[in-house]
């Protein structure tokens, strides 16, 4: 890893209703609010929404070559179907977490990445808590999660997940009793 940086990474948002929550999620963060002229390797940024909390939550890299924006969506997109046409127990997810005979077992999702296969397991009926040591993935996951608790649709599975900012690694052995998951996944 001799000579690799951290990209600079800086939240922003261009629109001026919503720089109270950018400026809240920078120091929640930890990081610095970007000017419109700065010169940033990454930015989270926050785009308008109509739909509570008011902001869609995107991790764009920037550049001439940089991929796509990054965001997590419970509501539409590829999760949203997945979600929409959840292929039930016998998908191999669901054997994995031993989704049988009318089981609904706590997970805990020890990788929570963006979300996709909590989202599954939520719509199948687990109770999902989702732990992701990244402080801004974290922050897409909960993003989307506030905004899919506002989707009258994706609501009730959305109800039934949870996200710790937490390294598993040190979350996983504080837990006892009541607060063990059935499956760490």
């Amino acid at each position: 890893m001799h000579g690799m940086t951290t990209p600079r990474l800086a939240v922003f948002s261009p629109h001026p209703h919503l720089q109270m929550y950018t400026s809240q999620l920078a120091a929640d963060l930890s990081l610095p609010v970007a000017a419109e002229s700065d010169a940033w390797d990454m930015l989270l940024i926050l785009e308008p929404i109509d739909t509570p909390p008011g902001y869609r939550l995107v991790l764009q890299q920037i550049g001439a070559n940089a991929p796509g924006p990054v965001y997590v969506d419970f509501v539409g997109g590829p999760a949203g179907h997945r979600r929409r046409a959840a292929e039930g127990r016998k998908q191999p997810l669901a054997r994995a977490a031993g989704l049988k005979h009318g089981a609904l077992p706590f997970v805990i999702d020890a990788t929570g990445g963006l979300g996709r296969d909590a989202l599954v397991l939520a719509t199948l009926g687990c109770r999902v808590l989702i732990l992701e040591r990244s402080p801004v993935v974290a922050a897409l996951l909960q993003n989307g999660l506030t905004r899919a608790l506002a989707d009258a649709a994706t609501a009730p599975v959305a109800q039934r997940m949870s996200v710790i900012n937490t390294d598993a690694r040190v979350y996983l052995p504080t837990l006892s009793g009541p607060h063990r998951p059935d499956v760490i996944y």
